[in-house]
């Protein structure tokens, strides 16, 4: 077993964790869903910011699919990615996303 498949085993959660995490998600998105419905209530209901940070995470990885999608179609060119500064914001955001995923539950 190389380091690779080592670090991707050892990082892998279990059938119990699994379990919690979809709970917890399942939670977060009926307290945005909660939160945006009953207007009314929103303002004085305090609610987490990583719920907000969860919701909209899944429409960045949903539009970083479709330039996937777009690179592999040749619809743009994959030079696209390959600015500095553009490779610096998506880094970030990859890091960001990553750590709150794999640390928050």
């Amino acid at each position: 077993m190389n380091i690779n498949s080592f670090i991707i085993w050892y990082t892998l959660p279990t059938k119990s964790e699994t379990k919690k995490i979809k709970n917890n998600m399942s939670m977060y998105l009926c307290k945005y869903i909660y939160n945006h419905i009953n207007e009314a209530n929103a303002y004085y209901f305090n609610y987490n910011i990583y719920i907000d940070i969860y919701v909209f995470s899944y429409f960045y990885f949903l539009i970083l699919f479709v330039f996937f999608i777009f690179i592999r179609f040749r619809i743009i060119s994959a030079d696209f990615f390959l600015a500095p500064p553009l490779a610096i914001y998506f880094l970030k955001q990859y890091i960001f996303f990553l750590k709150y995923y794999i640390f928050f539950f």
